[in-house]
């Protein structure tokens, strides 16, 4: 019975610093792109904006008015290397922006890819291999069974984007591996980011949290 409990115990601290570091990941990306002039942006690459959005968030981190959990995270990451056995040197895969929780032993990761979101770049880049597809195939390695996706929209609405995502992924349930009740639904992680959005996927099994912001 005490073994059952302690089990029960160390599941729900881990699903506990899990929730945690997913708020965080997202309050971080939330503090960086408030800082930012998004039209500024509207006709920039993918790495200009992510390298912006991550430098902002650098200075949100650094403010004086930072929320006093910032210290229990290093800066976060603009297109850090992924270690894996495959792949060695220059020839690593990079995630677009990764955040990582500081604390003694292992380190949890949040990792988001980023995608564009407006004329010539549609759903099916942000949902293919390049896009959500690096974590389906594994190519981009997780060690605590959740990521994101973030849309930079440059064209229509976050609205509009959403849907036409939604309706993709619905039309091939089966490339996209999507879970059983585990279609693109809206959900509300923080306040401050409105369209934010979550889908489950099997093989290996992950629950992906989509992003969009608006650079338009």
């Amino acid at each position: 019975m005490r073994a059952a409990v302690r089990k029960r115990g160390q599941s729900n601290n881990r699903d506990f610093y899990l929730a945690c570091l997913r708020r965080h990941a997202h309050e971080l990306l939330r503090m960086g792109y408030a800082r930012l002039c998004p039209n500024d942006l509207a006709l920039s690459e993918e790495t200009e904006i992510t390298g912006e959005l991550v430098r902002a968030m650098h200075d949100a981190v650094q403010a004086d008015s930072a929320p006093s959990w910032v210290v229990h995270y290093a800066l976060p990451k603009d297109d850090p290397p992924l270690n894996t056995p495959s792949r060695l040197g220059k020839a690593r895969y990079r995630i677009d922006i990764e955040f990582e929780r500081v604390q003694r032993g292992a380190r949890p990761l949040f990792r988001f890819e980023a995608k564009r979101l407006g004329e010539r770049r549609p759903a099916s880049i942000y949902l293919g291999k390049d896009g959500l597809g690096c974590f389906l195939s594994g190519r981009y390695p997780t060690t605590n069974c959740q990521a994101g996706m973030i849309g930079y929209v440059q064209s229509d609405d976050e609205a509009t984007w959403a849907s036409k995502i939604s309706e993709c992924m619905s039309k091939d349930r089966g490339a996209y591996r999507v879970q059983k009740l585990g279609e693109w639904r809206r959900i509300r992680i923080i306040h401050g980011l409105k369209y934010t959005y979550q889908t489950s996927h099997a093989t290996p099994a992950i629950t992906i949290y989509h992003v969009l912001l608006r650079f338009s």
